[in-house]
């Protein structure tokens, strides 16, 4: 029986985003709440995303820009761009919230490419940043920590942590509102043992527990803070991320210790690294000194 089209009706979606957990390295498909909303929108109403089949997150009917989703061929319809802001919440607690500005349509067709785009090789997506409270699994390591200002001792919210492995791979975290982070990497690869000529006498069997490996850490912060976006409280994670280098302290200020561009942290094989000053349980001071009295 032939069929007989009497319209078509195209529908163009202005943002779609593939989400990205670095730490299993797998796309995000599932528990996230996506907003979007004119920045100018006080207080704001949020569109919040839709999922599709295939795990993208897509948000329609944003205000201004009907007569671009709507059009035959959106490059025909005039469409100036209108910043939004987006935010990002996940409901199993497994990442970190995170807030951006964004002007649509976007100047490129496709999916949203985030703040990282530039970085080599790309990310599938958008990346998403551990949760402090996100549990380990077992095939990869941790270094948690919280971070506070050596010249206030308040905390560090925002700060971005970097652990630099062995093999020179950088694996990044975000703090959040308290100081609080953790940062995930694959376990090292374990260092080879050279055979000895004659074969040296027997010893004692190493196990797994025996290993240990230097890892660096590397903090940037600016102690001055960084705006919240329009209706919330977070930043623009792409603010967060140009954020500058700050220095860390191994050693607590009274005792004479000074400032270094990164902590050393020894890892050991099944236990969670925590990054901190000496003399302190969890702590770590990052930024410049109080000036002296």
């Amino acid at each position: 029986m032939p069929v007989n089209v009497l319209e078509r009706i195209s529908s163009f979606t202005p943002l779609g985003i593939r989400f990205w957990d670095s730490t299993l390295d797998k796309e995000v498909t599932d528990g996230l709440i996506v907003g979007a909303w004119p920045e100018a929108q006080v207080p704001p109403r949020p569109v919040f995303a839709r999922r599709s089949g295939s795990g993208i997150y897509h948000v329609s009917g944003l205000p201004g820009l009907r007569d671009f989703e709507t059009a035959d061929d959106p490059a025909t319809v005039p469409t100036p761009p209108r910043r939004f802001v987006v935010s990002v919440m996940d409901r199993e607690e497994r990442f970190l919230p995170v807030a951006f500005a964004v002007d649509l349509p976007l100047a490129y067709r496709g999916l949203f490419l985030g703040p990282n785009s530039g970085i080599d090789p790309p990310l599938p997506g958008f990346e998403l940043y551990p949760a402090p409270n996100r549990r380990r699994p077992t095939w990869l390591a941790a270094v948690r920590g919280e971070l506070i200002s050596a010249a206030t001792g308040a905390p560090a919210p925002h700060a971005v942590v970097e652990v630099t492995a062995p093999d020179a791979t950088i694996w990044s975290g975000i703090a959040d509102a308290e100081g609080r982070f953790a940062v995930f990497l694959p376990w090292p690869a374990v260092p080879s043992v050279p055979q000895s000529t004659p074969p040296a006498a027997p010893a004692m069997t190493a196990t797994l527990d025996d290993l240990f490996w230097q890892i660096d850490l590397q903090v940037r912060w600016d102690p001055a803070g960084l705006p919240a976006l329009p209706g919330l409280l977070l930043p623009d994670v792409a603010e967060i991320m140009s954020q500058p280098a700050a220095d860390v302290w191994a050693d607590p200020q009274e005792d004479g210790g000074t400032p270094a561009p990164s902590l050393p942290i020894t890892l050991q094989f099944g236990v969670e690294a925590v990054a901190r000053t000496t003399n302190s349980q969890s702590r770590l001071r990052i930024g410049a000194a109080p000036p002296s009295p």
